[in-house]
């Protein structure tokens, strides 16, 4: 979905907008079913719109990348970590990670500077202990993380 929202970001500025199916799922190289499946799922939750020409149907953002948060798209469909192309596309690995934690992520963080996530500056402890054959002192279950 995110690589689906990533080619109609960069088909932006062109005198006609948006893209048709064949070349969204071209650029993909991905079946033509599957991208007209995602592009469904993305305009229910308003991220794109078909819009209907003489010649074709065209598909375009019908948000704006800059304040579409990343959370509906995670929440709705659910990142498969088995698909080939995830470990070429850190950012948005750390992206999905970050949003987790409810620090704010925008589309335009993965499309504008790749490299330029927001960071979480909250250090996260937990809290469990468990006290070890009925010993007095309690014994750390979980470790410190930073984010």
């Amino acid at each position: 979905a995110v690589n689906v929202l990533g080619v109609l970001w960069r088909s932006q500025g062109r005198a006609e907008p948006g893209l048709p199916l064949d070349r969204i799922a071209n650029a993909l190289a991905a079946d033509h079913d599957d991208v007209l499946d995602v592009l469904k799922a993305l305009s229910k939750l308003g991220y794109v719109v078909s819009t209907q020409d003489k010649q074709s149907t065209r598909w375009v953002l019908a948000s704006d990348p800059r304040s579409a948060a990343l959370g509906p798209l995670i929440d709705a469909l659910l990142i498969d970590r088995t698909q080939p192309h995830i470990g070429q596309t850190p950012v948005l690995l750390n992206a999905v990670a970050l949003s987790l934690r409810d620090t704010p992520v925008l589309l335009s963080h993965l499309f504008e500077e790749p490299g330029a996530l927001p960071e979480n500056t909250q250090m996260v402890q937990n809290n469990k202990t468990t006290r070890s054959g009925g010993g007095d002192s309690p014994e750390e279950t979980d470790h410190v993380e930073s984010q």
